[in-house]
Parts: structure tokens; C-alpha cells; sequence
């Protein structure tokens, strides 16, 4: 055999040579398209659930939002089924915030759900009996101060519903029961990922055929589990990632064919495609870092990026910051009239204009609902730049917005809070911005409200009283009833009935003005056992005093309140009391919390034999529409209008239309706040058929006074 010739050997050398370096470039190449692949699918694994978590935490922000509301709380505390219908269940029925809706445990006897056109009654769970266990072992856990939530994911009539869950609590903090646990409800959200959300997905992270399975066989090598409660997979996510690699390899095969001068020609681009690859890789991920972090309504920053702008001022100790709280007012009847899709054009306007105070120095966020905080900081006083923001707010605002037709004003409750030196508990600084907007909303402010040290008494004396309190309702032997007599208007004034006014001496923290302690009772939820209590001491009292009548306060609260007549009877016929020796006082507060229902509850009493009188009348916003649908006995006319500088001729005037109009309704007339004769003569004078104050005699226990009149039921109920 033969050898090759040099030039056969140069051309074999030369043929090898090519062949070696042909196989090691394409076997490179091969590796490198492999190894890309292989990283953009890492890659859109990554994005893909940060994306997928992104899409949770908008469903995480709704929840807090409908969770956190104390509208809804109260409503489900008193099983007001129709208040959560319209406040929350029907969000579920239209379903264009959310399609499913559930609450369980607290007051619930058994589950009660809404979702996309259910009937408006409750109807029963969704929510398979081991999601509910796991639901209540891990909502405990839950951080309620800061309003977290747990999510999952389930598979409802074939479609993936994302679910967030937390307890159902009051917007306002400082009125959070002091044990979370307690008696509170769990309520649930869900919304429905669309095909829409899926396509949107798609183009955003540059992947193909996105679909869910149920089976990670179905789903294939590049999959994302979407975790029930329990943690277990429910559906897998699967798609086609990017393929650079891919790519890369078929354009360059022609090239790959050509000459080895080409080769250079060839990798530099191969470089530029590399570069072009990672900075399109680099820039859907910031992307999808940015839409987690903005409020998909409003585009503004949202609570998440809140908390992080505030968490990088804990390297930065010597840094002050104050946050400005904001609170949209009377945006539910903006969104009741103009309705949710107006509703939200009107928030994005708002937002917007919110938004131009936006600098290096000032950051603004959505945090939820209709509520935005603006963070100021800087080195220094921090005031001037606070007061220039506001001013530039009222110019921004005082414009009114449009809205279907309908132009609306903007009316927006701010609260003030600093941080304190060198202490950058941000959530704290938050809170107590938040409490300063609810007393400015609360007091009809359009100023700026500063958190101070009065406010910070303030909150520590309610939580010490309701703490008092719950301790003091155990035993009970804390309250007891004074009784002011109402006389007769005519003849020797002979005293036609007590009032029973409750007194509180706590053990803990000595007297405690009822005008405060009422009012705890009513935010904190502990008016109903504090009711109970004082109309058994009441009925008591009836029982060792036969010739007597009374007359006790009721709070909208506690009327309201599910089962508060069936008490109240229960009461009666345990004392064997004839109900016409009890007159119902309640306030205007009834219309705040639903007229109708109201009117049907007094109605109710009244036929039981019950008299009703609307005490305080003229303090708040009755009208004659409003006395003429209620079935009041008696009207008592406010002290404000009895005595002391109020009490002029043009007051007078009033007062007697106050009488004219009570008579033409068939009500019996008490003059509250008698101090004088002459105020008694005036108000004899004018009609009054009753007069009560310190004229008469002050509260005191019924086993002090010692004369009591023969009951004259004067008013019967019809």
C-alpha cells in the first residue's frame, strides 16, 4: 500500500484540519445553543412565577382592601347579610373586581359565599372542608397589623381561581380587638386567571403556547405549579420558552458553511446577538420587577414598593421622613353613582394628580382602596417642604373631575406623622398618619392633621378603657344605673318616668365619662354585652319598683344588632315586666346604619308595646320625611336648645316649630336640660307634656329616690 503524496498529505492534513475544526465549531455551537436554551428557560421559569406572583399580589392588595373595611366587619359581626351583599357579595356577583367571595368562622355558624351571579342571599361554601382547616391554622399566623394575607390557587368549574385570605378586620386599627382570634371571621377572595391575563403573559415574557394542565406528565419539562393551600400542585402551568440558542444556530448555518475568513465575521455577530439576547432577557425582567411593584389602576407605586422605599431609610439612620396621608372622601358614593368602571376613572384622575407631587425627595404610592401616602424626606425641618406639598395638592385639586357625565369634586382627608430620630419603625410612622386622616375625616377637615402627643394619649386611653372594659364586663359589678326623673309638663309635675343613665367606676382606672366609654363600647364591639347587661340591671330595678316606668337608651349598634328584640323580650318575660313600663331611646345615628331596617325594628317594638322616643333631636340631620317614616312616640328636644346663650329668641322660634311638628305627628313632647323655673314656665308655656334636668332632680340610684308616681301610660302604642 501506497503512502499519500505530501500534497495528499497537505490536503488530508488540511481536510482533517478543517473536518477537527469543524467539528469542534459546530460541536461548540451545538453546546453553546444547548446551553442557551437551557438558560432562557431557566430564565422564563423565573420571570414566569415572579410574574404569576405578581398577579397574586394584586389579588393579596383587593383582599386587603375588602378585608380591611369597617363597613363590612360590623355588617358580618352583626350577620347584616344584606350590608355584606351590598358592600361586599355583590362585588362577587358582578364580577368585575372579583368572581368569588367567602367568610367562615367568627360569628358564621357555617360557611357563606358569593360569586359571579349567585343569587344576593349567601349561599353555601365553596371551599372544600380541608382548605378550611388549612385556612385556619395558617391565618393566625398572619401578620393583621400590616394587613397580610395568604394566597393560594384552586381549580373552579375548570377554570384557576387565584384565592387570598385574611381575617376580616376594621379599617382603623387604633379599634382591633385586642385577641385577633377571637370571635373574628376568615374571609376569602377569588378571581378568576383569564385567558386574557394568560395572553398578556405571553407577550410580555416572549413565551408560546401557555396552557395549564392537570398533571405534570400533560405539562411537560418546563413547568410551574400553581399550590393549593396545603401546598399541594392543583394545575401546571407549561410553555414554550425562548429559544436564542435555537435561533442563533439556524441563522448562522449559512454562514457556518462558508469560508474559515468568514468564521470571524461570523462569531462577531454571534457576540452582538449574545449582547442583544441578554439585554432583551434583561430588560422583561425588569419589567416584570416593575409591575410588581406598581398599582396596575393607577400606575403609582404600590403598598409593596411603599415598603421598600421606607425599608431603605433604615440605612440611612440620620434621614427624617414624614408621611402624608390621603383618603379620598365619599368615594363610595362616587363609585354608587357613577358606578366601579366610573369609579375607577375618577381614582385614576385623582391618582394622577396625587402623582405630580411625586419628586427625588418625595415619593407617592397607592396603598389601597382610596388611600395614597406621600413620603417626605430629607435632612432638616421637613415643615416647609410638607406645606408647599399641600399647596400644591389644594391648586391640583380644585378642579373637579368628570366622570360619566357627572362632574365630582375632590375633597381629600390628610393625616400628618413624623418618625422620630434615630427610630425608623415605618410601619408605626404609617399608622399613625392613618389615625390623623380618620379624625380629619371624621371632623370634616380639608386641612392637613398632624399626629401629636394628644392624639397618642388619645389611642392609649381607648385601649386602656376597652381593656378595662372587657375585664369589667366579666363580672359586670362595675356598671350600674343612675335614674333622672321626667315630670309631667302639666299640673304639680308629677314624674311620669325615669331615665336610666349607665355609670362606670372601673376598679382600674376610677370614673369613666359614659359619653367615652359608650363610644368604645360602639367601635370595639363590646356595646351588645354592655347592653345586655344594663337591661337586666334595668329590669331589676322595674321588678323592686312596680310603680315605676323608665326610659333606656339603645345605640344604633346595639338596635341593629341581629336577635336584639328577641333579647330584649326574652328580658321582659324573665322579669314578668309589662313592656309598656319601657320606653326605647334611640338617636338619628339609626338613619346612618339603614333606615329601612330601623324603621322595621321600632315598628316591631312598638307593636310589642314598646314606646319609642327619638332623644337629641335637632343635633343631628332629621327631617320631617325621616320622623314621619319612624314610629316615635316622643320626641325629646336637645338641652342645647333648653338653656345658656343658645337659648335667644330666634332659638325659641325654632324650638316651638319643633313642638307644632312633633303634635302634628301625634308625639308627645320632653324638654331636655330644665335648670331654672323660668326654663320650666317657658316650656309649660310652649306645650311640653314632659321636662327633664337637674331642676327636676339628678341621677341617682333608684334605691335613693324616695317618692315615686303612680305610671301614667299616657301614649299608647298603635
Amino acid at each position: 500500500m501506497s503512502r499519500p503524496s505530501l500534497p495528499g498529505q497537505i490536503v488530508g492534513l488540511a481536510l482533517v484540519l478543517a473536518l477537527v475544526f469543524g467539528v469542534v465549531l459546530w460541536a461548540s455551537i451545538l453546546s453553546i445553543r444547548g446551553a442557551m436554551d437551557r438558560q432562557a428557560e431557566a430564565e422564563s421559569l423565573v420571570l414566569m412565577k415572579g410574574r404569576f406572583d405578581a398577579l397574586q399580589d394584586q389579588v393579596s392588595l383587593i383582599a386587603s382592601d375588602y378585608h380591611n373595611w369597617t363597613d363590612v366587619f360590623e355588617a358580618a359581626k352583626a350577620l347584616d347579610y344584606a350590608e355584606l351583599y351590598s358592600n361586599y357579595g355583590i362585588t362577587a356577583n358582578r364580577a368585575d373586581v372579583f368572581q368569588y367571595a367567602q367568610m367562615f368562622d367568627g360569628p358564621f355558624d357555617a360557611p357563606v359565599a358569593w360569586f359571579t351571579d349567585s343569587p344576593r342571599a349567601p349561599q353555601d361554601g365553596f371551599l372544600s372542608p380541608e382548605t378550611l382547616d388549612t385556612l385556619r391554622r395558617r391565618v393566625p399566623e398572619l401578620d393583621y397589623q400590616s394587613r397580610e394575607t395568604f394566597d393560594f390557587f384552586e381549580v373552579h368549574s375548570g377554570r384557576i381561581v387565584m384565592f387570598s385570605a385574611s381575617w376580616l378586620l376594621p379599617e382603623d386599627t387604633f379599634i382591633l380587638p385586642e385577641q385577633v382570634e377571637d370571635g373574628l371571621a376568615i374571609a376569602v377572595i377569588g378571581k378568576i386567571l383569564s385567558d386574557r391575563q394568560l395572553e398578556q403573559v405571553e407577550e410580555q415574557l416572549g413565551v408560546a403556547d401557555l396552557e395549564a394542565h392537570d398533571t405534570l406528565e400533560q405539562a411537560g419539562a418546563v413547568a410551574l405549579p400553581l399550590r393549593n393551600a396545603s401546598g399541594n400542585p392543583v394545575a401546571f402551568l407549561s410553555w414554550t420558552p425562548p429559544a436564542p440558542g435555537t435561533e442563533m444556530f439556524e441563522r448562522m448555518r449559512p454562514i457556518m458553511i462558508g469560508a474559515t475568513l468568514a468564521f470571524a465575521l461570523f462569531a462577531s455577530w454571534t457576540a452582538r446577538e449574545l449582547l442583544r439576547r441578554a439585554a432583551e432577557l434583561a430588560r422583561k425582567e425588569a419589567e416584570a420587577t416593575i409591575l410588581a411593584r406598581t398599582d396596575s389602576l393607577t400606575q403609582l407605586p404600590n403598598r409593596l414598593a411603599l415598603r421598600e422605599h421606607l425599608r431603605s431609610f433604615t440605612d440611612a439612620p440620620l434621614i427624617r421622613f414624614a408621611a402624608l396621608c390621603l383618603d379620598v372622601d365619599r368615594f363610595k358614593q362616587i363609585n354608587d353613582l357613577a358606578g366601579h368602571t366610573g369609579g375607577d376613572a375618577y381614582l385614576r384622575e385623582v391618582a394622577d394628580r396625587i402623582g405630580v407631587l411625586a419628586d427625588k425627595h418625595t415619593f407617592v404610592a397607592r396603598h389601597g382602596g382610596s388611600t395614597f401616602f406621600v413620603i417626605i424626606s430629607g435632612n432638616g425641618d421637613l415643615s416647609p417642604r410638607i406645606a408647599s406639598k399641600c399647596a400644591t395638592l389644594a391648586r391640583l385639586c380644585d378642579t373637579n373631575v368628570t366622570v360619566g357625565g357627572h362632574a365630582f369634586e375632590i375633597s381629600i382627608s390628610k393625616g400628618l406623622a413624623f418618625s422620630e430620630p434615630r427610630e425608623q419603625a415605618y410601619e408605626e410612622v404609617l399608622l399613625r398618619a392613618d389615625r390623623a386622616m380618620y379624625l380629619a375625616r371624621s371632623g370634616h377637615m380639608q386641612e392637613v392633621l398632624q399626629y401629636d402627643a394628644e392624639m397618642q394619649a388619645g389611642d392609649a386611653f381607648d385601649n386602656a378603657v376597652e381593656k378595662a372594659m372587657r375585664s369589667a364586663l366579666v363580672s359586670g359589678s362595675e356598671f350600674v344605673l343612675h335614674y333622672q326623673p321626667i315630670v309631667s309638663g302639666f299640673g304639680a309635675g308629677q314624674v311620669v318616668r325615669f331615665e336610666a343613665l349607665a355609670r362606670w367606676n372601673s376598679h382600674s382606672l376610677g370614673r369613666i365619662s359614659p359619653a367615652d366609654f359608650v363610644r368604645i363600647a360602639e367601635s370595639s364591639g363590646l356595646i351588645v354585652p354592655l347592653g345586655k347587661l344594663l337591661l337586666e340591671r334595668a329590669c331589676d330595678d322595674l321588678v323592686l319598683n312596680p310603680g315605676t316606668s323608665i326610659s333606656l337608651n339603645v345605640s344604633p349598634v346595639q338596635l341593629m344588632t341581629p336577635g336584639f328584640i328577641e333579647t330584649l323580650m326574652t328580658e321582659v318575660k324573665r322579669h314578668h315586666l309589662d313592656s309598656r313600663r319601657i320606653e326605647i331611646e334611640v338617636t338619628e345615628g339609626v338613619a346612618i346604619l339603614d333606615n329601612k331596617s330601623a324603621a322595621g325594628i321600632l315598628h316591631e317594638l312598638r307593636s310589642r308595646g314598646f314606646s319609642i322616643a327619638l332623644d337629641d333631636f335637632g343635633t343631628g340631620f332629621s327631617s320631617v320625611g325621616y320622623l314621619a317614616g319612624m314610629p316615635f312616640n316622643v320626641l325629646k328636644i336637645d338641652r342645647s336648645f333648653v338653656s345658656g346663650e343658645a337659648a335667644g329668641a330666634r332659638t325659641m322660634t325654632m324650638v316651638k316649630s319643633m313642638i307644632a311638628l312633633a303634635h302634628s305627628l301625634d308625639m308627645a313632647v320632653v324638654a331636655e336640660g330644665i335648670e331654672t323655673e323660668d326654663e320650666a314656665s317657658i316650656f309649660r308655656n310652649f306645650g311640653c307634656e314632659m321636662l327633664q334636668g337637674y331642676y327636676f332632680g339628678r341621677p341617682k340610684p333608684l334605691s335613693e329616690i324616695s317618692t315615686y308616681a303612680q305610671l301614667e301610660f299616657d301614649f299608647e302604642p298603635s
